[in-house]
């Protein structure tokens, strides 16, 4: 058992670490994804700027006018080990280049740029790739208006200052469907996780509270167990200690008292034994026709002998000979466990009245009741409603687990309602088939 315990608390810190650290992987993904969307708005953006340079050339000068007499292109290599040089990205300084030149070539009251055009070609750039932001501002330099939109700088030299700067919405939308396929996937892992740790630590609690209850039955059962027992060796310490061979009328008072007792404790015994799992599966119904009329008197003269206080029993059997079939030693200790119930959780003026027919069996006391909180778990092994009640009735939560576990064996249902302070009544329905 605590060995489970430690284990299912490590599978839970290591699920929860897991949920951790894909929780901060998603979150490192989105970061990239929007570190590579500015990188494509800032493509958008270099492309717009060159394509608005050829506009307000071809807008401010004729074709046969010398605007442009040399471009230099400076074209930058990076050495390696070797000595040699390698050039990566020459396209983009040729382009970087020309379009420095085209910039310079304007003169001095022509080199501002139509910012108009430009927006309308940075957004028609930006549909191009699929980006589709709610509100564009270009303006010159490295000016920020507001620090919430995502922003992106274009510049020709790595060292210069920016020529432009375009600031446009959050396209969160965007970089959430380009993680779509991986964050459902996560978030389904996540919630599986999570269902996974709940699920053990309602098993855990569950453990517990089955821990919590089998020391109850401990308890409950060495009490019950010392019980006959005391009163088996008293007898017979008197019978040891002052035998008289002539008071036949005593010894046989002492035997009885000792053979009782004896029944007593076999009884306890086989429902011990008789409510494990196992032997529950591999029980064996000795089927044969019951009349119910005679098992209820049994079982009354029984709870009567047991109890000292008076009980008011009300039977109605129709028709009278009516006949079960079932196995009858266990029919009997069916109609036992549940009267008996109804006689030990009950006051002084105990009334239960049971009535029968082809269809059902039906026990009403007017006892204690049972709280709603308890009612679903009272089929349960070993449990006992936590009440006042149960402190001063001996019992070890067995009784009405059997009842049910052999009912469910038979092919029968019963069902139960109760109210506290007013009474419980139990239904058992019979099987049609004989």
């Amino acid at each position: 058992m605590k060995t489970f315990k430690y284990t299912t608390r490590i599978a839970i810190f290591a699920l929860f670490f897991m949920m951790v650290a894909n929780v901060f992987n998603l979150s490192e993904l989105y970061i990239s994804i929007k570190e590579e969307t500015i990188q494509t708005a800032e493509n958008c953006l270099r492309r717009a700027d060159f394509m608005e340079l050829i506009v307000r050339v071809r807008n401010l000068y004729s074709l046969n006018d010398s605007v442009f007499t040399l471009a230099n292109f400076d074209i930058v290599g990076k050495k390696a080990p070797n000595g040699q040089y390698y050039f990566s990205d020459i396209p983009e300084q040729i382009a970087n280049s020309l379009a420095e030149t085209m910039h310079e070539g304007f003169d001095p009251e022509d080199r501002h740029p139509n910012m108009h055009i430009l927006d309308s070609l940075f957004r028609l750039e930006m549909r191009l790739e699929g980006l589709n932001p709610e509100k564009v501002d270009i303006h010159n330099g490295d000016t920020i208006s507001d620090k919430k939109m995502w922003h992106c700088s274009l510049k020709y030299h790595n060292d210069g200052q920016p020529e432009y700067t375009a600031s446009f919405t959050p396209l969160v939308a965007y970089v959430l469907w380009r993680m779509a396929g991986i964050l459902s996937t996560s978030i389904s892992i996540m919630a599986i996780a999570t269902l996974f740790i709940m699920y053990l630590l309602r098993t855990i609690r569950h453990m517990r509270t089955m821990d919590e209850m089998k020391d109850d039955f401990t308890h409950n059962m060495t009490h019950e167990l010392k019980t006959p027992l005391a009163a088996a060796l008293a007898a017979a310490d008197s019978m040891q200690n002052y035998y008289e061979p002539i008071d036949k009328e005593r010894n046989t008072k002492l035997l009885g008292i000792i053979t009782q007792r004896l029944h007593l404790l076999t009884e306890m015994i086989n429902n011990i034994l008789i409510t494990s799992m196992k032997r529950m599966r591999a029980i064996a119904l000795d089927v044969t026709p019951v009349y119910v009329s005679s098992a209820i008197d049994i079982v009354i003269e029984t709870i009567r002998i047991k109890n000292s206080k008076p009980i008011t029993f009300k039977v109605n059997v129709t028709p009278e000979d009516l006949v079960v079939f079932t196995d009858s030693q266990h029919f009997n200790s069916i109609l036992t466990n549940i009267i008996d119930n109804a006689a030990k959780y009950s006051g002084n003026n105990t009334i239960i009245t049971i009535d029968c027919n082809s269809d059902r069996l039906i026990i009403t006391d007017n006892g204690y009741g049972i709280s709603a909180k308890a009612l679903p778990h009272i089929f349960e092994k070993f449990y006992r409603e936590p009440s006042e009640n149960q402190l001063c009735v001996p019992g070890y939560g067995l009784g009405l687990y059997y009842v049910n576990q052999v009912l469910t064996k038979m092919g029968w249902r019963i069902n139960v309602t109760s109210t506290k302070g007013i009474g419980t009544t139990f239904t058992i329905f019979f099987s049609k088939s004989k």
